[in-house]
């Protein structure tokens, strides 16, 4: 087993990734900061856990808990125990609902849900063309408005991995006059 305590923040200009090998625990006593975050380990997190783009939590052997807030602008769970004692704030949270648990109410997304598919990049939707599939009715879809039955996390992981963003363009914003 591994321990890694980091003693006050720990910030990672590119990519924090750990894993379960066989049994990693990372405790962080400050706020864990990073461009994406990629955890199947155990991960205690004092502070906020931040990302710049992407937090995925991934696998169901371990779990992670975070005693301030969970913020990126994607964050995705799946079968990965979360307990956040503060809010999770982001674009979109999707992945499997009942692992991420919040002192606060947060916006999840089904991952099957067209909303879901209409906030990924492009790019990332080629990656899961496997796992488009027809309408529920059973009718052939509309190429351009298939559906995604399931998340592949390790498709998902190694998008993130080459620091591709998950999520499309935001829209602009529209300014009062």
């Amino acid at each position: 087993m591994g321990l890694l305590i980091v003693e006050g923040d720990l910030i990672v200009k590119g990519r924090y990734e750990d894993s379960l090998d066989p049994g990693s625990v990372v405790v962080v006593t400050g706020t864990l900061r990073a461009g994406d975050v990629i955890t199947k380990g155990f991960l205690e997190v004092h502070g906020d856990l931040i990302a710049e783009r992407s937090i995925l939590f991934i696998d169901n052997d371990a779990c992670c808990e975070v005693f301030g807030d969970v913020r990126a602008p994607f964050v995705y769970t799946n079968y990965h125990a979360v307990k956040v004692h503060g809010g999770v704030k982001a674009r979109l949270v999707t992945g499997d609902a009942k692992h991420i648990r919040s002192q606060q109410k947060y916006a999840f997304i089904e991952e099957t849900t067209r909303e879901v598919r209409e906030r990924l990049s492009p790019k990332l939707l080629k990656v899961f063309a496997d796992e488009m599939f027809e309408d529920e009715e059973g009718d052939e879809a509309d190429p351009d408005e298939p559906w995604i039955d399931a998340i592949d996390p390790e498709k998902l992981a190694a998008f993130v991995r080459r620091g591709q963003s998950v999520l499309a363009e935001a829209p602009p914003s529209r300014r009062r006059k």
